[in-house]
């Protein structure tokens, strides 16, 4: 199927979305943090972008459904599922760090077909299309050739939801150490999915995902020539739950990284 229409829809929204999320970001020391839970937060950056993209899509697509961070599900049983993240990477937001950006998703029938990012600091606009390829900024892009683990740069993430999977993950780190040439949180996982797509990073490891932080790049890896996997090496199934656990690299180096997650 052709999603052009979508996809130039999705560009449009998340590049409108980023320009008011930069306008709270020239404020970010006076304006209002909440706590959602005890280690994420939401801010009015958050809400007036999420507000703004659930508004265009109802508009555009009144017949698809929406799962976003922030107001959950809209129309669930649509075969077209728009999956959203106003801001991913919150909390860098939050403080003060350029490492966010707008992200959502379309999914067909349970099938991720297209993935739009845009870090609006940045300037970066990452696209996915079903066997159609990922851009960043309009030209191609593919996943990294490196086959050497000690070369290989490895992003990893924690979960917001389970301190006893932090713990294990923090001991998964100091593996990660030993054996891959840096491993970085860096705090917005759809960016750095996308940049395991550009061949800027090897891989990156997350547990307990949500489906807005992850849908999109997702289908920018695999478009990317990448692999992603569980922790136990099976196919990713995409689901709106936060159980799942996600690997992914330019698949030269998966087989390593699958061994050092094996016992999770």
């Amino acid at each position: 199927m052709n999603y052009t229409k979508e996809k130039q829809f999705a560009i449009q929204i998340v590049k409108k979305a980023g320009k008011e999320i930069l306008k709270y970001f020239e404020k970010i020391d006076t304006i209002k943090v909440n706590k959602k839970s005890k280690h994420e937060v939401v801010t009015p950056a958050d809400l007036a972008a999420n507000d703004l993209i659930l508004s265009a899509i109802k508009k555009q697509f009144p017949e698809h459904g929406i799962l976003s961070e922030e107001t959950g599900w809209y129309q669930k049983d649509s075969e077209y599922i728009w999956t959203v993240d106003p801001i991913d990477g919150t909390t860098n937001f939050s403080i003060g760090n350029h490492f966010f950006n707008t992200s959502i998703a379309l999914v067909h029938k349970g099938e991720i077909v297209l993935g739009v990012t845009w870090a609006p600091f940045f300037k970066q606009l990452f696209v996915a299309e079903k066997n159609k390829g990922v851009t960043l900024n309009n030209k191609k892009i593919k996943v990294s050739n490196n086959k050497k683990s000690i070369e290989s740069m490895v992003n990893f993430g924690y979960t917001y939801q389970n301190d006893k999977a932090n713990n294990k993950m923090a001991d998964i780190h100091a593996k990660f150490i030993k054996n891959y040439e840096h491993a970085h949180n860096l705090g917005a996982a759809a960016l750095e999915l996308a940049w395991v797509a550009m061949g800027r990073l090897e891989a990156y490891v997350l547990p307990h995902t949500k489906p807005w932080d992850i849908a999109a790049g997702i289908l920018m890896v695999k478009e990317a020539g990448g692999k992603v996997t569980s922790f136990r090496n099976k196919e990713y199934i995409f689901s709106d739950n936060d159980k799942g656990s996600l690997v992914v690299s330019n698949g030269k180096i998966h087989n390593g990284l699958v061994k050092i997650l094996q016992n999770w």
